[in-house]
């Protein structure tokens, strides 16, 4: 769709796909155009304050106008980022018509750790394996200020809430054997360029600590074990992670068990359908969530001819 309108594409690690311009006015721009295209109205500045339904019609009111139709498609998004629009109004209008919304909670957002960071702030690290009980979560990841970003992040914190373990592995494709033999072939180098080979030099020198530059030889077993454990199962507290209001994705929305797959529509209100983030449905960043809305946006609108 958005290469047949004029929008070109890249294909990033893990599936991802982005803009080449790397911007999102790219992608509004496409959106925006193929609208006016089909002749569709726009309506700015027009905040709506109340839905309810009249005599088999939906009346939709803002604060100076009233719409009326046969049939509404609410596809507010969710509660993420409320300076774009999505303040959760959605919601309302499922529980004005008595249909279930699901508990909303942040996802895909950055973790709140406590944990010694400051020494590894800025670190970026490239397919590490970040776990939290039977999740295990293989992608790149960065360490902040607050804690950790980058896309393993964002996805297991759909996972967690505050209170939890993380498990980071360096070396996901590394045995603890084959780290050990390693070591033991390195046994002449220095701790610190013997991990320098395997890990960003900042997070060899966190590793190693006092340490560093010492051969490898002169480690005392129990040194040697806890610094091959600490690149396999660095334990990681998570304290708990950004509001929703910061987070890329709202986790939770309209109950699916309210709403019939096939047309997304309500199964309580005739011709009330939803679509996109204010469902009970979310994804990964990277393409993912847009291409759920642009899915659901379609089979909701194709149920029925609008005049």
């Amino acid at each position: 769709f958005f290469e047949d309108n004029g929008v070109k594409l890249k294909v990033e690690d893990h599936g991802r796909v982005f803009p080449k311009t790397d911007k999102s006015r790219t992608i509004i721009q496409a959106l925006e155009n193929k609208i006016q295209e089909l002749g569709a109205s726009i309506l700015t500045n027009t905040e709506v304050v109340s839905v309810k339904k009249v005599d088999e019609q939906f009346q939709v009111k803002s604060s100076d106008q009233t719409f009326t139709s046969d049939k509404l498609i609410v596809t507010t998004g969710g509660k993420s980022y409320p300076s774009t629009g999505s303040t959760g109004f959605g919601h309302d209008i499922a529980r004005h018509f008595k249909l279930h919304v699901t508990d909303l909670e942040a996802a895909e957002n950055p973790l709140l750790t406590d944990f010694p960071h400051k020494a590894l702030q800025g670190i970026s690290l490239d397919d590490v394996t970040l776990s939290y009980a039977k999740h295990k979560i293989t992608h790149d990841l960065l360490f902040t200020h607050f804690g950790l970003s980058g896309p393993a992040a964002l996805r297991l914190s759909s996972f967690v809430k505050g209170g939890e373990i993380a498990h980071l592995d360096f070396l996901p494709n590394q045995s603890l054997e084959n780290l050990k033999t390693y070591f033991e072939e390195n046994r002449e180098k220095s701790v610190k360029n013997t991990l320098k080979a395997l890990v960003p030099e900042r997070v060899a020198e966190f590793l190693a600590e006092d340490k560093a530059d010492s051969k490898v030889k002169q480690l005392h077993p129990k040194d040697l074990e806890n610094i091959i454990s600490q690149l396999k199962d660095m334990e990681i507290p998570i304290t708990g992670k950004m509001s929703l209001a910061k987070s890329f994705v709202t986790k939770g929305g309209v109950d699916l068990k309210e709403i019939n797959p096939k047309t997304l529509e309500s199964k309580k209100i005739p011709h009330l359908h939803f679509a996109g983030e204010v469902l009970d449905i979310n994804a990964h960043t990277g393409g993912f969530n847009i291409t759920s809305a642009l899915c659901t946006g379609w089979v909701a609108g194709i149920q029925s001819p609008w005049d």
